[in-house]
């Protein structure tokens, strides 16, 4: 029970860490227009993106992952 208790916690803590990176995303594409003026922080702003987009990808696989093992019982 233990090992099913700490997968539920390390699932809700890497949804939670995904969607705090979504928001900051979704930030991120609110703010492009402001940059679009000065192409030094356009580009910031789409490295920035980049990478959250990557952290993103990343949780996703880890998140997928421990849904399999709870799903498998843990």
């Amino acid at each position: 029970m233990g090992d099913r208790l700490e997968l539920s916690t390390r699932l809700e803590q890497k949804l939670a860490l995904r969607a705090r990176l979504d928001a900051r995303v979704r930030k991120d594409y609110a703010d492009e227009p402001d940059a679009a003026e000065d192409p030094a922080a356009l580009s910031d702003l789409e490295e920035e993106t980049e990478r959250l987009r990557h952290q993103i990808s990343a949780l996703d696989v880890e998140i997928a992952e421990l849904e399999r093992e709870l799903a498998a019982g843990g």
